[in-house]
């Protein structure tokens, strides 16, 4: 074998080695089930067309979605840059003069779609997402290989919300030492230095879609993030939100248009239990629930009426 191929064969190797330990790093599979806030309107969308509604990272109510981390990540990479030498001072070297106009709130499509982890939440039934408890609340489910599938063009995973800037710090602190210890302190293959580099900016990213500041702690959020490839065809969708326009995605929830899977359905507490529940029956049985393959989920009220 010539020398062209084994360094193509290392490359090939450590490309596959740091996507492992990425993947390590902030896979999760969903608890089962997990709660989804929203309208009857919404509610209606959802399990009509059997899709979730992601909304564009820069659409949220969140004015520091997506940059609450950014400058823990700077501050971590400058932390680690003295100990560092050889090709691993190179990639810190690269992320700290880059990292603005590469992050990921500048470079990325990045689309979430939400969920909290608490079932029955005052907290939730007090937002706007269920029109203060006006809506209802959807308990999902997902089976290991029945997760929102991924369309051409947009790849899909959930995260787990981090909501302490000590877990940032650890986390980044740990990850980015892991990621730099796959190259030897002698490497001079750039092509490799040009890998590992872009293994830190994924961890970065991934930890900046993560991470949100320690207020919103109490929605216990669970996301699925949707983020687009650069020759993705995936088109954008709009809409108005209380007079303010919101641009997302929609992802399939299931493979070949089947029905989400739904544990229950909690009625929210501002609202006529006994109408509300004949409404949404009406709804379940038109969309097709009561079969072998979409049971009738539970219905409940909510334990928090007024």
């Amino acid at each position: 074998m010539g020398e062209a191929s084994r360094r193509g064969r290392r490359r090939h190797e450590l490309d596959c080695r740091l996507d492992s330990r990425i993947a390590s790093f902030f896979e999760v599979e969903p608890p089962s089930p997990f709660f989804h806030y929203t309208s009857w309107a919404g509610a209606t969308a959802i399990l009509e067309s059997r899709q979730l509604r992601a909304t564009a990272h820069d659409c949220t109510n969140d004015d520091h979605e997506l940059v609450s981390v950014d400058q823990t990540v700077l501050d971590v990479l400058g932390q680690l840059q003295p100990d560092a030498t050889g090709s691993r001072r190179r990639v810190l070297a690269l992320l700290i003069d880059g990292y603005e106009q590469y992050k990921v709130s500048r470079k990325v499509p990045t689309y979430l779609a939400c969920f909290s982890m608490e079932r029955d939440s005052l907290v939730m039934w007090n937002r706007d997402y269920s029109e203060t408890g006006s809506g209802l609340c959807l308990a999902f489910r997902f089976l290991p290989d029945e997760k929102p599938t991924t369309v051409y063009g947009l790849g899909s995973t959930f995260l787990r919300v981090d909501y302490s800037e000590e877990s940032w710090r650890r986390n980044l602190l740990n990850r980015f030492a892991q990621i730099l210890a796959e190259i030897p302190e002698s490497e001079v293959d750039l092509e490799c230095v040009t890998l590992v580099a872009v293994a830190m900016y994924r961890v970065a990213a991934l930890a900046a879609i993560q991470g949100k500041q320690p207020q919103w702690e109490v929605e216990k959020e669970l996301r699925c993030v949707a983020v687009t490839a650069r020759d993705s065809a995936v088109t954008e969708v709009l809409w108005d939100s209380g007079g303010q326009s919101k641009r997302g995605v929609y992802l399939p929830m299931r493979a070949e248009g089947r029905l989400p899977a739904l544990d229950e359905v909690i009625i929210g507490p501002r609202q006529d239990q006994q109408e509300a529940r004949r409404k949404l029956m009406e709804l379940l049985t038109t969309v097709g629930y009561g079969t072998e393959d979409a049971p009738m989920p539970i219905v409940s009220s909510s334990a928090h009426l007024t």
